[in-house]
């Protein structure tokens, strides 16, 4: 008994469609952020495969993908709301301009089991943007 790793893979992508995609903003993306937390805390510890050998078993890597999707989700949202202004093909919608204090990267590490974000600027070592 437990939770197949088509129906995390589902959740997450519902999840994202409707609050990490199109008219992101603040609430929308702790809305996504909380459901991604409640995937990992309530699904991914009961993630199971039918088959119950790593050989062969197609529905192992399916897991194994189910519980990086929700890495790279949470990721994603957190990433996002960080950046307060629009760029490129990330909108926020309470942000709705480009910042130039925000021509940064977004810097994501682990830190004992938490995601740690940071801040580096983008340097232009050949061709300076308009």
């Amino acid at each position: 008994e437990g939770v197949r790793p088509l129906e995390i893979k589902d959740r997450v992508k519902r999840i994202l469609g409707e609050h990490g995609i199109f008219d992101r903003n603040e609430g929308d993306l702790n809305l996504g952020i909380k459901g991604i937390e409640d995937i990992r805390e309530k699904m991914l510890p009961r993630l199971c495969t039918a088959a119950k050998t790593k050989t062969f078993n197609l529905e192992w890597m399916e897991a194994l993908e189910a519980e990086n999707m929700v890495d790279v989700a949470e990721m994603t949202l957190r990433s996002a709301l960080v950046r307060k202004e629009s760029r490129g093909l990330h909108e926020r919608i309470d942000y709705p301009e480009a910042n130039a204090e925000w021509l940064k990267h977004i810097i994501i590490k682990k830190v004992d089991g938490e995601m740690s974000f940071s801040t580096e600027a983008v340097t232009f070592p050949y061709v300076q943007p308009k």
